[in-house]
Parts: structure tokens; C-alpha cells; sequence
């Protein structure tokens, strides 16, 4: 199976980056329909969004006005609104701290496991007047999944056990909130440290189960879980720091009934990695990122809805990113400074799948 990535570069006020959004989104055939309801689904919900966005992220309107102005649609229609207050999947995480580089620098990588039909597979600069530009994966066009911004501020996310949103598979939300691709926005636009992100991390209302692990110019690490309404985080203070799709605080753990064996596989032999290592290159760590499930994190699992449909290496100490689309197994990785603009506008990705056999979805108690 082949598949496309995009690169798009938004600047601009943040209605101007709508309105060019919509007019570039325009040429996709059925477009409208990818981005509105026929009808507004639940006028409330619609409402709860935008007085949560009007409070903490204003601008993120202004945007989404834009691009509904271009369509000529009213933006309580936009899909976008819809799943934004509680998609998500599976996802690696590891921050490599100056204590354990050659080079003495601070990273972060990831991998996002997702199927490749729900995923934007776009890569996105967004410069915005009066937010801080920064550059990552986006989610449903508008949310991010990822980023690192001027400031060296890096975010990224996992689910925390089954996602939550309003696809099918997913949890419904047990408390109201904003979706995870709204958050880790929020943060990238707002926030220059550690310090700030956990303060609005509390602060936000926040629906998805989620592990956030943030890293920052100063070289620090933290892990922030959301689970079900209860939050926790954790300063890091070892090498390197890992995450994947289960809850690592035990306030979080204790509300955990079960978690997928596949996230602790992916887990350990990160930890297994690492721990075997006195000092890692940027070299190492792009190996286990192109190592294949069980022995490393990529995965092409595409069919089931859990395959590597992009993979990240974030250079936080020269703000600068490493990717690619799909696995890196298959695929070429491309390097951007944050906030810049890229000549290659489109990619071609390898998706070729692989099944891991029934046991992959085993559950843990």
C-alpha cells in the first residue's frame, strides 16, 4: 500500500492561516464533508468547545473561522468542534538527556501508530502572530500531536490505554474536556518551559486519556498523565525517560483495569536499549526507532489500525526535527529547522503491511 505525505508552512494571523487552509484544502475532492457535518450533531457540545477555546485558546477560533468563512459554512459545523471536547492511538516516546548523548545535547523522539485512513499525515510550520511558531504532525488538520517551538519547548504525545474521542474503538469521555490535539497546541503556542506547561496542563480542562512527555531548552524532562479527569506528572531526573500507551504514575495506575502487553513489549525494549548503553549518538537512537516491533518501536501494522504512520527526532538543543512518513524501516527521513519553510511539499510513503499475529492485541491485567 503507498500512501501521501504533505508539508504545509502557515503564517500569518491566525484567521488569514484559516482562510489559506481552506482555500488549499479546497482542491481535495469532497472535501466539505471531510471537514463539516451535514448538521450540527449537538449544538451544545458545539458551544462547550468554543466557551473552552474562547477561554484558553481565542486565536485557535479565529482560525477555524477562516476556514469556515472560505467554505461559507458556519463553524459549529466543522467536525473539528465536534471532536474537540472530550482520535488518538498508538505512540513511543523517549527523551535522551545531555547525561547520556555524545554530543551532550538534549533529545526527544516518537513514534505515532495509527491507521493511515484517519491520520492527516501532514507535517505543519505554523507561525502565527503573537504565538510562538513552532513545527509538528497535526490531527484533524487544526490540533497537533507533536511539535517543538522557538522557545525549545518540545511536546508529545501517547494515549493513556484506549483512546478517547468519538470514533469507533474509542471511550467515551468521562468528564468534559478538550481533546489531547487541542492541548499539546495549546502548550506549543504558549508555553517556553517545563514550568509553564505543567501549570497549564492543571489548568486545562482536559477530556483524553493521555502521557505527555515534555522536554525543554533547560534540560528538563517531565511526564504528564491525564486519566479519566485525574492528572499527575513526574520531574524526570534519570539519562532518559520513556513512554507508550500506559500509565506510568501510580495515581493513574490504580484506575487502569488492563493495558495492552504491546505497549510494555514496546516499552521494554526501549529500556532494554538504552540501559545497555553509557552514551548514545543520534545514530542509535534512529536505530531504535527503525527497529521493528518486538525488538524496537516501529510498527507496520498498518490494517489493524497500528502501524508507524510517522516518526520523529527532535534536536531540542539545535531546534531542529528529523522525520519521516510512515516507518523509517521503509522510508526517507528529512530534516527542518523550527518554524521554517520546506521545499518538498509532498511525500511519497511505503505502507506495505504487516500482521503481528492475534496475541498483539493481548491485554494485561
Amino acid at each position: 500500500m503507498k500512501g501521501k505525505g504533505s508539508f504545509v508552512y502557515l503564517e500569518g494571523t491566525s484567521y488569514e492561516i484559516g482562510y489559506n487552509q481552506g482555500k488549499d484544502l479546497s482542491v481535495i475532492p469532497n472535501i466539505q464533508k471531510m471537514l463539516f457535518e451535514d448538521h450540527k450533531k449537538s449544538k451544545a457540545r458545539a458551544e462547550d468547545t468554543l466557551e473552552n477555546f474562547n477561554m484558553y485558546c481565542p486565536e485557535l477560533i479565529d482560525e477555524l473561522q477562516g476556514v469556515s468563512d472560505y467554505f461559507n459554512r458556519d463553524v459549529e459545523e466543522l467536525r473539528f468542534i465536534q471532536d474537540s471536547y472530550l482520535m488518538g492511538g498508538g505512540c513511543s516516546l523517549a527523551a535522551i538527556t545531555p547525561k547520556m548523548t555524545v554530543d551532550e545535547k538534549i533529545y526527544v523522539f516518537r513514534t505515532y501508530d495509527l491507521s493511515p485512513n484517519i491520520s492527516d499525515m501532514r507535517l505543519c510550520s505554523t507561525n502565527a502572530d503573537n504565538k510562538y511558531s513552532h513545527t509538528g504532525f497535526s490531527v484533524s488538520t487544526f490540533g497537533r500531536s507533536d511539535g517543538l517551538n522557538e522557545y525549545g519547548l518540545c511536546v508529545t504525545f501517547a494515549s493513556c490505554g484506549v483512546p478517547v474521542g468519538n470514533h469507533p474503538g474509542m471511550l467515551k469521555a468521562k468528564v468534559d474536556g478538550l481533546n489531547f490535539m487541542v492541548v499539546v497546541r495549546i502548550i506549543l503556542e504558549n508555553c517556553q518551559t517545563i514550568e509553564q506547561a505543567i501549570d497549564l496542563f492543571y489548568e486545562l480542562p482536559i477530556a483524553s486519556n493521555m502521557n505527555l512527555l515534555i522536554a525543554d531548552r533547560f534540560e528538563k524532562v517531565a511526564i504528564l498523565e491525564a486519566y479519566n479527569g485525574s492528572k499527575g506528572h513526574t520531574i524526570e531526573e534519570s539519562r532518559y525517560s520513556l513512554a507508550t500507551n500506559h500509565a506510568l504514575l501510580e495515581k493513574v495506575k490504580i484506575q487502569e483495569l488492563s493495558i495492552l502487553k504491546q505497549s510494555v513489549v514496546r516499552y521494554e525494549a526501549m529500556d532494554q536499549y538504552f540501559s545497555n548503553k553509557q552514551l548514545v549518538t543520534k545514530g542509535d537512537m534512529k536505530a531504535i526507532l527503525k527497529a521493528e516491533y518486538p525488538k524496537g518501536v516501529s510498527s507496520l501494522n498498518y490494517e489493524e489500525g497500528f502501524g508507524t504512520v510517522y516518526a520523529a527526532l527532535f534536536c531540542i538543543s539545535d531546534k531542529t526535527m528529523e522525520f519521516s512518513f510512515g516507518s523509517p524501516m521503509r522510508n526517507e527521513i528529512y530534516q527542518i529547522k523550527v518554524g521554517d519553510n520546506m521545499p518538498n511539499k509532498g511525500f511519497d510513503i511505503d505502507l506495505k503491511n504487516k500482521s503481528y499475529g492475534r496475541d498483539f492485541w493481548d491485554l494485561m491485567e
